[in-house]
């Protein structure tokens, strides 16, 4: 009978335990409560039917030579004086990434989904290979890829265009 009481009084100090972690995370949780939502925030967007399209417009196809050209216009824009150094690529592979997707999306590619991936890295006459695989369809979705090299850097960006049922 002894165990048995050594037992229940375990439980119950288990029990306390969780008891007082729950109490810290609710008076956690009232503390950080976010502040009301102004009455000027945009409302959400209204979800429209399927239309079963299974092929995209010919008007609006992804143009991989568009893209290419654009693209090449924002590398240079945004890399020609940079040089290399390995805490500011990390930041600039983001925000590259970032201004290459805002431009495609602008572009008006309607019903395509956007992937873009830059490289960044220091010429130091090294060889880099990059490859990528995906499962697409070949005659909608495409690809494009730019690269740019000057003194002290090279950039690889590739971009993706699928299309969305």
């Amino acid at each position: 009978m002894g165990s048995l009481g050594r037992r229940k009084s375990t439980f119950k100090q288990v029990t306390m335990a969780a008891g007082s972690m729950n109490a810290r995370r609710l008076t956690k949780a009232i503390i950080d409560l976010p502040e009301e939502k102004d009455s000027s925030t945009p409302k959400p967007k209204v979800r429209l039917e399927n239309t079963y399209k299974m092929k995209p417009d010919e008007e609006t196809v992804f143009s991989s030579c568009k893209v290419e050209t654009e693209v090449d216009k924002l590398l240079h824009d945004h890399l020609d004086d940079v040089t290399y150094d390995s805490k500011l690529c990390g930041n600039l592979c983001r925000d590259l990434s970032q201004h290459i997707r805002n431009k495609i999306k602008n572009m008006d590619f309607p019903r395509y989904k956007i992937i873009c991936n830059v490289f960044i890295g220091q010429c130091m006459d090294q060889g880099l290979e990059v490859a990528s695989r995906c499962l697409w369809d070949d005659k909608v979705d495409n690809c494009a890829s730019v690269s740019y090299k000057n003194k002290s850097i090279f950039c690889i960006a590739l971009i993706h265009g699928a299309f969305l049922e």
